[in-house]
């Protein structure tokens, strides 16, 4: 029942949003083929992970979710060594560097909490991989979206012995904005990042 409700929910978000761009658009087949993207797809993904936490358990099911992305990964690497391992315009794979890296993103935040709840070593090892991958791909928005999603995610689910480091940071980087990125802009100087950085300090 749960789950046809949040099917039904998910189907009536994506129609109103197709709808609503599709009145300025000048390509309905674009938006039409962006639509099927957004609600096909993601309800077929969900009635899968369904299946699999039915089958399986919730923690069972993210740990074979987490393996296949590392599958992914090493297919990645593997691509890019033959074709350019440190080259930006290299597919990475099957993927672009911005779809990677959201990618890579959300196998990160999966394994810190499968860590977090089975206690697995393997599982912390497969976060930082993941992480650094998202900083291999050099992608501003995916590196940003997983920060930002890591970030609140410690703060909801962790112990105070782990929310006051965070929020001290948080409250650092708030006061020392300027003098860190700074810093932060010699360091990414010449990669994509600097333009993330420049953005971030308004040149």
């Amino acid at each position: 029942k749960v789950l046809n409700k949040h099917i039904l929910l998910y189907i009536a978000f994506t129609t109103v949003l197709f709808l609503m761009l599709s009145i300025n658009s000048n390509d309905i087949p674009y938006s039409l083929d962006k639509y099927l993207s957004c609600s096909i797809v993601v309800i077929c993904l969900y009635f899968i992970y369904g299946i699999l936490v039915n089958r399986n358990g919730e923690l069972r099911s993210l740990q074979y979710i987490i393996f296949a992305g590392f599958f992914i990964l090493v297919l990645t690497i593997l691509y890019k060594i033959e074709f350019g391992f440190w080259d930006s315009n290299t597919r990475f794979f099957l993927n672009g560097p911005i779809l990677f890296s959201w990618l890579m993103g959300f196998y990160s935040i999966l394994s810190i909490y499968v860590y977090k709840n089975t206690k697995r070593i393997i599982f912390l090892s497969l976060f930082v991989i993941f992480t650094l991958a998202v900083l291999w791909a050099e992608s501003k928005g995916g590196l940003l979206a997983t920060a930002t999603a890591l970030i609140f995610y410690l703060i909801y689910d962790s112990r105070k012995i782990i929310k006051i480091p965070i929020l001290g940071c948080i409250g650092l980087f708030i006061f020392f904005n300027k003098l860190i990125l700074d810093i932060l802009g010699d360091i990414t100087e010449g990669t994509r990042f600097s333009a993330f950085i420049r953005l971030m300090n308004n040149d």
